[in-house]
């Protein structure tokens, strides 16, 4: 790949990929060769020449038929084997539905005991960000304004997704594979025991028209780096996070956020991240209370 590969999943993945690549380079060369060479040396000589006819050839019939059957069977069990390497997969026998419906409890229940996990984030896709909603520490993020999802060193990470408007999809290449973020249903990613660094991916699925905005940019560190930015950000959030019922809380936000939009257009702010932004708090607090 032309990123790094950090995770045990993304280079379980990058492996398949290198096989089936250096396969299809094999094939390439030998079926163009023998197209050059057929081309150049029965090439017609006289107008009225008339090439000698063949009527087949068992052992070559044999040959490209048996090839490409065994190298299309050997892909098949590389490819299962991959996908049962893959974290939270369950095994061959009770497979993981990493997809499910909204409100599907038994898969829930299933996703929860595929896997130990120490951080568990909530995070809604919608036109044109996403929403982060960090679940034991008790804190908000977003997207928005080169917003990074901030996550430990060394930990394993499950991303619970959905989507809130249209199909979106989560793609981080250095953490694995590509999955489809559906409205009406849960998506889980999970991203084992990441190295320190940064990483930048792309929402993969056509989302609108500032889809292109819609980047994953992940942020790796410390575990102190880590306890320090939650601190930090509960305190910019008040101290605590939204909770069920929370109507002083929410009151707050949605006075906040008027008056912070109202004094944006008086001085001819045209910035609708604020916007968005203010909408997505709101919006957030008042999904928690269904």
């Amino acid at each position: 790949m032309l990123v790094p590969t950090v995770t045990a999943d993304a280079i379980a993945i990058n492996s398949l990929y290198s096989i089936t690549l250096f396969l299809a380079v094999v094939v390439f060369i030998i079926v163009q060769g023998l197209i050059i060479y057929a081309a150049v040396k029965f090439k017609r000589k006289h107008a009225d020449e008339i090439p000698y006819q063949d009527h087949g050839n068992m052992k070559l019939e044999l040959f490209w038929t048996v090839v490409p059957a065994f190298i299309v069977i050997m892909l098949f069990f590389l490819s299962a084997n991959t996908l049962a390497q893959l974290s939270g997969t369950g095994t061959t026998a009770s497979p993981i539905n990493n997809v499910h419906k909204v409100g599907d409890e038994n898969a829930r229940r299933r996703i929860e005991e595929a896997k130990r996990t120490d951080v568990v984030i909530e995070v809604d896709g919608r036109q044109w960000f996403w929403q982060y909603k960090y679940i034991k520490e008790g804190v908000r993020h977003s997207s928005q304004d080169n917003g990074e999802l901030i996550i430990p060193e060394g930990k394993t990470v499950r991303l619970d997704l959905q989507s809130r408007d249209v199909l979106h999809a989560w793609w981080v290449p250095s953490f694995g594979g590509n999955l489809y973020v559906n409205p009406g249903e849960m998506s889980y990613v999970w991203i084992d025991r990441p190295p320190k660094g940064y990483y930048i991916g792309q929402c993969n699925a056509y989302c609108g028209l500032q889809h292109a905005q819609m980047l994953s940019r992940v942020k790796v560190v410390s575990q102190v780096e880590y306890d320090t930015w939650v601190k930090l950000k509960k305190a910019e959030q008040g101290g605590v996070a939204t909770e069920n019922g929370d109507a002083q809380r929410g009151a707050q936000i949605y006075v906040d956020g008027g008056y912070k939009y109202a004094d944006a257009i008086a001085k001819g702010d045209k910035n609708t991240g604020l916007q968005a932004q203010e909408i997505a708090d709101l919006s957030a607090y008042i999904n928690s209370l269904k």
